[in-house]
């Protein structure tokens, strides 16, 4: 699945998963704390979604039970 950034804030919320949560499974960390800013960069279309990232959130929300 492609993401883009409706489609990954529409996911998040429905499986009730914060920002903060999606960044550490990412594995973006600042200062040992998973950094949301980098999921809201991404949800806001400031940061783009590439294909590995695609790979790894549909894996996530699978996961979730998400699809």
């Amino acid at each position: 699945m492609d993401f883009d950034a409706n489609t990954l804030r529409s996911m998040r919320e429905s499986a009730g998963v914060t920002q903060s949560e999606v960044a550490a499974y990412l594995g973006y960390f600042t200062n040992g704390e998973p950094n949301r800013s980098a999921v809201s960069n991404m949800e806001n279309g400031h940061q783009p979604i590439n294909k590995r990232l695609s790979l790894a959130l549909t894996n996530y929300f699978k996961d979730k039970g998400i699809s």
